[in-house]
């Protein structure tokens, strides 16, 4: 397989693109939006074509804490997929915990890495975490080890590509290390190296 930049790839190092053809390698994704890609929003986007799409962003604290956070924020159903439920916290086991809770109804757990918000700032989480390699490699272990479903991450892109390049190798070394879990992380990290910074 050859990307974009010319770069060859070995496809069998790449499982990602596995689960990618058994979700029916999708074109048209709808990304998560804070408070608006609820069950209604998704099925919308699917009548009108979305052949992939997240949930908004759940705070994994407020998930595993609580139950009528819970079934307020997250419902799906068997038109909804595939789906990939979207955390964000900087707590691996707390992460762990609510991915468990829905790894069953989804086909990936999304971990944020780009919101750049206020709140993500005062709660230690989305791009605030970009910075912090280390606790990143051992959220994606944590997670990939535990979970039955694939783990993604969504990142920002620095200005300093290189940046971008050493978060990018970061995550790929722990993918590597539990390759048989992490099989989509893989896969956006490649995205994100052909995306040019913003």
């Amino acid at each position: 397989m050859t990307l974009n930049s010319g770069e060859s790839v070995d496809e069998s190092l790449l499982p990602g693109y596995e689960f990618f053809r058994r979700i029916g390698s999708p074109k048209t994704v709808v990304a998560p939006m804070v408070d608006q890609s609820d069950l209604a929003y998704r099925c919308l986007c699917r009548r009108y074509g979305a052949e992939l799409v997240f949930t908004q962003m759940f705070n994994a604290n407020c998930f595993v804490q609580g139950i009528d956070y819970r079934e307020e924020n997250f419902q799906t159903c068997a038109y909804d997929r595939p789906l990939i439920v979207q955390f964000c916290g900087n707590n691996a086991n707390i992460l762990l915990q609510a991915a468990k809770m829905v790894e069953d109804k989804c086909d990936a757990i999304d971990i944020n890495l780009g919101c750049p918000q206020g709140i993500a700032k005062r709660g230690h989480y989305g791009a605030f975490l970009m910075e912090e390699l280390e606790l990143l490699a051992n959220i994606v272990s944590v997670l990939s080890k535990g979970l039955k479903v694939p783990v993604t991450c969504k990142t920002r892109i620095y200005k300093d590509f290189d940046k971008s390049i050493r978060l990018c190798e970061t995550l790929v070394q722990v993918i590597y290390a539990v390759i048989s879990r992490i099989e989509q992380s893989i896969n956006r990290i490649l995205f994100t190296r052909r995306v040019p910074p913003c």
